[in-house]
């Protein structure tokens, strides 16, 4: 029994051990390559530790605002040409961003350098736009760098799609015999960060989705000061969104950016 025990012992800190040392990979889950189709043009930015990095901008003759996209953990912006398609016709510039080691950016993703990389993006959306006409979407992990982004620098707005409280609730959820939340090194602590963005937020969720539990959208409401507003979805699951409640979501965001103050 004493030796069963060691060895039960030895492979849960093994597991613990390659579940720490990996976190990185069991977050970010890039494609390399692809081209994104449709309207637009590609641009080429660089990170402040210059990483070169690929985004895409589609121009909306006339829009006040711009958009500035931060998808989720896996794929890249190939991928997602359809969803970008619907939100530029939300009437808005888009400009969005393929983080570094995703599509033809360069690197290596990790939470700092995503971090950064939406900085840079940021930074080239104020140089052609207002930061009091920019608008934050973070779609799902790209949440965590939309709140990083909305809690320090200047934006007209931040919207959250499908996005969860932090990386140490969803390891929890993911891993719950395991000491996660102390070990965890990748935080993406949005729950923390919403309270210090002032500027007005809309959520965008579905309690249908089986990723990202929907308390942790309301969780994220109820943190955030006013002004807000939210969108629940019933039925999509969790990368279903766009495919089934297209016109409902960029009906949402449409309205959320024609409520904004003119600036």
């Amino acid at each position: 029994m004493r030796k069963l025990a060691a060895l039960v012992l030895l492979g849960y800190l093994v597991l613990l051990g390659v579940a720490m040392g990996w976190q990185d990979k069991l977050i970010f889950f890039p494609t390399r390559g692809g081209r994104v189709t449709g309207p637009g043009r590609d641009l080429q930015l660089k990170a402040a530790d210059g990483v070169e990095l690929h985004a895409r901008y589609i121009e909306q003759p006339g829009a006040r605002h711009t958009l500035l996209f931060l998808h989720g953990n896996a794929g890249n912006l190939a991928g997602r040409s359809y969803q970008l398609q619907q939100l530029a016709a939300a009437g808005a510039h888009v400009l969005a961003l393929d983080y570094r080691g995703y599509g033809v950016s360069q690197g290596q993703p990790s939470e700092a350098g995503v971090y950064s990389d939406a900085l840079a993006a940021y930074a080239w959306a104020t140089a052609h736009t207002p930061a009091a006409r920019v608008v934050l979407l973070g779609e799902s992990l790209g949440g965590g760098p939309a709140c990083e982004l909305a809690a320090t620098r200047e934006v007209a707005g931040l919207i959250l799609l499908s996005t969860f409280t932090s990386i140490a609730d969803m390891a929890a959820r993911q891993f719950p015999w395991l000491p996660v939340r102390y070990l965890v090194r990748t935080r993406f602590d949005n729950l923390q960060k919403i309270a210090k963005v002032r500027a007005p937020k809309l959520f965008i969720h579905s309690r249908g989705d089986e990723l990202i539990p929907f308390e942790m959208a309301t969780r994220l409401f109820e943190a955030a000061p006013d002004p807000k507003r939210a969108l629940w979805l019933d039925h999509p699951g969790h990368n279903e969104t766009f495919a089934l409640e297209a016109e409902r979501v960029v009906l949402s965001i449409r309205a959320f950016l024609n409520s904004l103050p003119a600036s």
